[in-house]
């Protein structure tokens, strides 16, 4: 067990590594901040935290048990108790672990405690040697500060997740095999625990937004929700990368039926050119005294040539017969993609409405222009052709012309 302390002492300046008395006046002092940070915690650190430091003996028993323990916030009245998760990036196995953080926030006071190497604590610790304003802050709001940084490290695992993802979807189609196989089930693990981690803690943040434990502030209470915000975008990410892992996985079950399919044709084409030949030499192999054509000179020869003769027809039809399936698919996966010089002669959607627009434009003026026209001084019910009248113009014109 190691445990570490950074004190904010009046004057700006951090003190490190604190005495137990020293620590015991740091405690008192809330009008500064103090930082334990307990690493491998063991069960001789209960005296300590009940006792010196004044934590509720329900979260030290949680706090200092090894088994696992979903993520949740209880509020003591003088102090909170908080677990949440994060990446174990000391785990050396092949899929993603986790790894709890258990936190104390009280007035003045923020104690970590974890099992394994943090990477969000580590750099929050060099972040203050840097820079020792990140402490100049209430406890909730540096207890924020943890929080943000180790939600930070869960997305670069999930980004190598992504991509691990997009490799094996190409890989389960060009090279299907027993490692493929592997990697997408330790995918699919893998965003199985993130998802469990990331589902309880999205509820622990949604409360800690709603004013409902007097410890965070209302300045606090923006800043973790954002946090929670944050971590919804996680999730969406992470549900990603499982739909990803389900795709990989149907794609190669795919891949491994289209092969075992294929190597199916292979021996049925092998079966049919040798059962004729297996039935001929079953027939003439029988053990019979009186058989025809079994004294003939030239008759085993006969009976290869018939046998040759049919193996190679035989061969010759089913592989013929398989070339004309594979070149028939090939024109119908050629007839579903449209021609080139289609795609390139096909008007645009302008085009197409201004084409349009011009057809019930010309249209529209033709229906006018004739409406017109029947409108004019000979319109009417017997303004249609006579041809009593048209007979009487031109027999006057005709006596005209005479006179003339």
């Amino acid at each position: 067990m190691e445990i570490r302390s950074f004190y904010l002492r009046p004057d700006g300046k951090i003190e490190r590594d604190l005495s137990p008395e020293r620590l015991q006046e740091a405690r008192e002092d809330t009008g500064s901040l103090l930082w334990l940070d307990i690493f491998d915690p063991q069960y001789e650190a209960s005296p300590f935290l009940l006792e010196e430091m004044g934590f509720h003996p329900l979260a030290v028993d949680d706090s200092l048990s090894s088994s696992h323990q979903p993520a949740k916030v209880d509020d003591y009245g003088s102090h909170m108790y908080l677990i949440v998760h994060g990446i174990d990036y000391s785990s050396t196995k092949d899929f993603i672990e986790t790894a709890r953080l258990s936190m104390f926030i009280a007035e003045g006071t923020v104690v970590t405690l974890h099992r394994v190497p943090l990477l969000s604590v580590n750099t929050i610790i060099e972040r203050i040697e840097r820079d020792t304003r990140l402490m100049d802050r209430p406890s909730s709001l540096f207890s924020y500060t943890i929080l943000d940084s180790l939600h930070d490290t869960i997305l670069p695992a999930l980004d190598h997740l992504a991509e691990v993802a997009a490799s094996l979807e190409e890989a389960s189609i060009e090279s299907p095999g027993r490692e493929v196989l592997h990697t997408i089930l330790q995918l699919k693990r893998s965003a199985i625990r993130i998802q469990r981690t990331l589902a309880p803690q999205t509820r622990v943040f949604n409360r800690m937004t709603r004013d409902e434990f007097p410890l965070i502030s209302q300045q606090a209470s923006v800043y973790f929700r954002d946090l929670h915000d944050q971590i919804i975008q996680l999730d969406v990410i992470n549900m990603g990368v499982r739909d990803s892992a389900d795709n990989a996985l149907a794609t190669y079950l795919s891949s491994i039926g289209i092969k075992q399919n294929e190597t199916m044709r292979v021996l049925a084409i092998v079966a049919a050119v040798f059962l004729p030949l297996s039935l001929i030499a079953g027939i003439y192999g029988m053990n019979f005294e009186y058989m025809p054509d079994l004294q003939y000179h030239w008759g085993y020869f006969i009976v290869l040539g018939v046998m040759a003769t049919i193996g190679l027809s035989t061969f010759y039809w089913v592989f013929i017969r398989q070339m004309d399936w594979s070149l028939r698919g090939r024109r119908l996966v050629r007839s579903m993609k449209p021609p080139v010089d289609r795609i390139r002669h096909l008007p645009s959607p302008i085009n197409t409405i201004v084409s349009m627009t011009e057809a019930m434009t010309e249209s529209i003026t033709q229906s006018v222009a004739s409406g017109f026209r029947d409108s004019g001084p000979n319109s009417g019910p017997n303004s249609g052709p006579n041809p009593g009248k048209d007979s009487s113009a031109r027999a006057s014109k005709s006596e005209r012309d005479k006179r003339s």
